[in-house]
């Protein structure tokens, strides 16, 4: 397996992918031939089908699990067939007999909201489609698609209701309680508080929102976007206790779950003063969460993936995309380049017997590791220390990842002009929710620091200067080099 975050080759000659540009597949899975249609195929025997590669990979590429050199794949194909194959008759394909069309992909994520508008994808399904369809020449004639743009379709509706004519005689929609509402622009800062952890955020001067610490750490643009929304109020499905009930303050909490609740959400406004909501049990069906506003008697249902959401910013806090400190169980490839050599490791692979294996590939070569070498390799492959967020004139010991100044250094000074050591390395994240499942980034690793516990670090994803603990990166290219020479 292989990323391609840069795209692949598509069949210049076909003509559902001969007219597109570069493609973007985030994480595909490649096709081989059965070996029954693979052993005719080496005979120059026929087949009754027709196959016709949309894409492949680069020849670097491999198969997890798969032993083999690296070599070049397929990714994506289209297969017309006359009749089912047979392994036993000597069969052809029948161009006059009525056929089946199958358009196979090996990256359903290509085709999602996230990827769909990225590079030549968008064409390459509906291309795919009037090809299925024998709508070929719908290909060439077809018009420049828009990007779907969700939030521009929801301005248009809201706008549109706004200029209705006032004769209108619909009755509008009923609102629904919430049970809390401040306006999004008021938001200044949250905090989570839940059994897997903690997590607080503050928005700068800028607009921009960071992880609470000094100097600020800027979140994920792409995973914070409508986290504001959700933190200016949930609707309330159904009220349980109302305030004017006479009943205690707590609305009957241990009933709820609401004395040791599931999460804690704090929401600080610009004037100072804040609103904390507590989330209790989750309702028979799971459909809804108890919840409360401190201070208030009312409890109320809301919708439980309101809840998850919030949750899921102190279970997989959204760190910029090159963070690089996680659990190594998540990671699923390491890579470290030295002296223009590089030795990939793949990680959580499963054998047939079912256990969980890692496999090494350096020089053309690939084979499985060891049980000491895989312990070995899970020691560095969650990331160089402890990640903290010092200032630039701050001490940083062993064992820590420094962000540091954009001027901290120069580049002389730092050797990222000619690095060291490269790593690569991608893991699983938490919680994806309908995201990549996937989080990839690459480092350059350049001098050691005059102190001797650190390296210079950078990643094209930031602005930044990052420190490397010292022991971790020589730990790496200890690693490379004893499986990379």
């Amino acid at each position: 397996r292989e990323q391609y975050p840069s795209g692949a080759e598509v069949a210049a000659g076909s003509v559902v992918a001969g007219p597109l540009g570069p493609t973007l597949f985030p994480w595909a899975a490649a096709f081989r031939p059965a070996p029954e249609a693979a052993d005719r195929i080496a005979r120059g025997a026929s087949l009754p089908m027709r196959f016709e590669p949309l894409a492949t990979t680069s020849p670097s590429a491999w198969t997890e699990g798969g032993g083999g050199a690296p070599g070049t794949l397929t990714l994506h194909l289209l297969l017309q067939a006359s009749a089912p194959f047979d392994p036993d008759a000597e069969q052809s394909f029948d161009p006059a007999a009525i056929q089946t069309r199958l358009a196979i992909f090996g990256d359903a994520d290509f085709a999602s909201n996230r990827y769909y508008g990225e590079a030549s994808n968008a064409d390459l399904f509906l291309n795919a489609a009037n090809w299925l369809l024998r709508d070929e020449a719908l290909i060439a004639v077809r018009p420049k698609q828009e990007v779907f743009r969700p939030l521009a379709l929801i301005a248009g509706v809201a706008w549109q209701a706004l200029l209705r004519d006032d004769d209108d005689e619909r009755a509008p929609a009923a609102r629904r309680e919430r049970l809390y509402a401040v306006a999004q622009d008021d938001i200044a800062s949250v905090a989570v508080r839940t059994a897997d952890g903690d997590a607080a955020f503050r928005r700068g001067a800028d607009g921009s929102w960071a992880f609470d610490a000094d100097p600020p750490l800027p979140v994920n643009p792409d995973r914070w976007g409508g986290v504001t929304l959700l933190l200016s109020g949930p609707e309330v499905e159904r009220v349980l206790v109302a305030a004017d009930t006479g009943g205690a303050a707590n609305g009957g909490a241990d009933k709820f779950g609401l004395d040791a609740p599931s999460a804690v959400v704090r929401v600080g406004l610009a004037d100072g003063s804040a609103v904390t909501a507590r989330l209790g049990d989750r309702t028979p069906d799971g459909r809804n969460v108890y919840a409360q506003v401190e201070g208030r008697g009312v409890v109320a249902l809301v919708n439980a993936p309101w809840g998850e959401a919030l949750m899921r910013l102190a279970a997989d806090p959204p760190f910029p995309s090159w963070f690089y400190a996680v659990d190594p169980a998540r990671v699923r490839l390491f890579e470290a380049e030295r002296n223009g050599r590089a030795v990939t490791f793949l990680l959580g692979l499963t054998e047939t017997d079912g256990e969980p294996s890692a496999r090494v590939h350096a020089g053309g070569a690939s084979r499985g590791l060891t049980a000491d070498e895989r312990a070995a390799l899970l020691e560095i492959a969650g990331g160089p220390g402890e990640f903290r967020v010092l200032a630039p004139d701050a001490a940083g010991g062993p064992g820590e990842l420094r962000v540091l100044a954009p001027d901290a250094a120069s580049a002389a000074e730092t050797g990222l002009r000619d690095p060291s050591l490269i790593v690569r390395v991608s893991y699983e994240r938490l919680a994806p929710a309908d995201g990549p499942r996937l989080a990839s980034a690459v480092y350059a690793i350049g001098a050691r620091l005059p102190d001797g516990a650190a390296y210079y670090a950078a990643t094209q994803d930031a602005d930044y200067i990052l420190t490397f603990d010292a022991a971790w990166v020589d730990a790496a290219s200890a690693l490379a080099a004893r499986f990379g020479g």
